[in-house]
């Protein structure tokens, strides 16, 4: 990755974290660097990802999903307290982002952020650059 591509990868992770903050963080969010909220939120989602890809190729128990997508929705709602638990879709399909802002909520809020073909909010995009 040149300095270059590091730069603008970083201005992304910056705003995003910032839109994430402002939107959702509350008057006193428990991260409010946001570089360290992306950070934290794009571990979470490799995390999940690599459970939802394990299961399709093999036998992962559904109780063990289920366990994993609870904790991942506590710890969202405790790092973004504006955002609402009803609002927040688990993805298991890994062919897509795994940590998403429901689909109507996302339409209805107006929330300016990564979206995906579905119209989900994402609140972890990859912005590692591409040598496209």
């Amino acid at each position: 990755m040149t300095s270059k591509q590091r730069k603008t990868m970083m201005e992304k992770i910056t705003k995003h974290g910032n839109q994430l903050l402002q939107q959702f963080g509350g008057d006193n969010p428990p991260i409010s660097d946001p570089v360290k909220l992306c950070k934290k939120l794009r571990r979470l989602e490799n995390k999940l990802s690599e459970l939802f890809t394990q299961a399709c190729n093999e036998s992962v128990p559904y109780e063990l999903q289920d366990r994993e997508s609870d904790k991942a929705t506590a710890l969202l709602t405790s790092l973004l307290p504006e955002l609402p638990e009803k609002a927040i879709h688990i993805n298991r399909d890994p062919r897509g982002y795994a940590l998403k802002i429901d689909d109507t909520y996302f339409r209805e809020s107006c929330i300016s952020l990564h979206m995906d073909f579905g119209g989900y909010g994402i609140l972890s995009p990859d912005f590692t650059p591409t040598d496209n």
